[in-house]
């Protein structure tokens, strides 16, 4: 019955976010101290009876999303979270909250931080349940899992852009969204797709070349150079990274992209007249390196070797 009247009162909006904070510590400490005794009801209806006062609250702002996300993670820390088909507390319906308050009230914030700040929450207070940094990663990934099915069934993008975005970082869910995009609207140019091929390759080859550490040189050596497409790559990479650097400062993604497609002539000649695979090991070394830095560079904003050319 504590929580039936637990619920009544967090109708009176003075006292809802104390009485959140209160309640979740509450059933954390519930569910540590029977599942001590070998059965699980008295903290699992807690943690019912929280998320079900959730699907109920009008808070769609900053404070829902710090109660939603303190609910989630104390169930993830006591072992509550889905498996398969199963997810009997909801916590699938719950990380979708999460990412539609962050998406539609634009909440630039960071995912990572935010559920370490919840995590510390429940190490500094009683019943001072542990958070390894594990479990932070996995309610990371679960949340991420939810805004992949939310920008793909909600908003329509493709799911080849959207995999491309996210392989490029996805702590700032509204970075992501702003980085989608442009995506979407750069494939459509003349240059971008058969970039993306390009950059695949890039990819498979720095694959196949092992480790590294048995390649990586500090930087480029622009003496090292022995053709002239060597050199017209790096120079307009250069050149084309600092521009879009600019761009990407002030979140002009469209316009970062764009300078990246232009880099395709030079990409283009560098495989048609250049051997990566020298059999000098210097050479060899430094172009694998040119190519781990042209990938590395333009890879922030999305992977490209995860777009998937369309057949013409």
């Amino acid at each position: 019955m504590v929580f039936v009247k637990a619920i009544r009162i967090f109708s009176v909006a003075p006292v809802r976010r104390t009485a959140a904070r209160l309640y979740v510590r509450y059933a954390v400490w519930l569910w540590s101290e029977n599942a001590k005794k070998g059965f699980r009801v008295h903290g699992a209806r807690a943690y019912f009876d929280i998320i079900r006062l959730l699907k109920n609250t009008t808070a769609i702002g900053p404070e829902s999303f710090k109660f939603q996300n303190k609910i989630l993670t104390g169930c993830f820390a006591v072992g509550l979270a889905p498996t398969g088909s199963s997810d009997p507390f909801g916590l699938r319906r719950a990380g979708l909250g999460i990412i539609k308050i962050v998406l539609e009230r634009k909440l630039a914030l960071s995912l990572s931080e935010a559920i370490a700040a919840a995590a510390r929450g429940l190490s500094n207070h009683a019943p001072k349940i542990k958070v390894t940094p594990e479990v932070e990663r996995s309610i990371f990934d679960f949340l991420v899992d939810r805004a992949r099915y939310v920008f793909m069934e909600r908003d329509g993008f493709a799911y080849d852009e959207v995999n491309a975005v996210i392989a490029a970082g996805a702590d700032d869910l509204v970075d992501v969204m702003d980085r989608i995009v442009a995506v979407r609207e750069i494939r459509k140019t003349r240059n971008f797709e058969p970039l993306a091929v390009s950059f695949k390759r890039v990819r498979k080859i720095l694959e196949k070349a092992g480790s590294q550490a048995g390649w990586r040189l500090p930087a480029v050596r622009p003496e090292l150079f022995q053709e002239e497409a060597e050199r017209r790559l790096h120079a307009a990479a250069r050149r084309v990274a600092q521009e879009a650097e600019g761009h990407k400062k002030v979140r002009g993604y469209r316009e970062a992209l764009q300078g990246i497609a232009k880099l395709r002539p030079e990409v283009d000649e560098f495989f048609d007249r250049v051997m990566v695979m020298a059999e000098q090991e210097d050479i060899r070394r430094n172009r694998l390196t040119l190519l781990s830095e042209l990938l590395a560079e333009f890879s922030t904003i999305a992977d490209f070797s995860e777009i998937v050319a369309s057949e013409k």
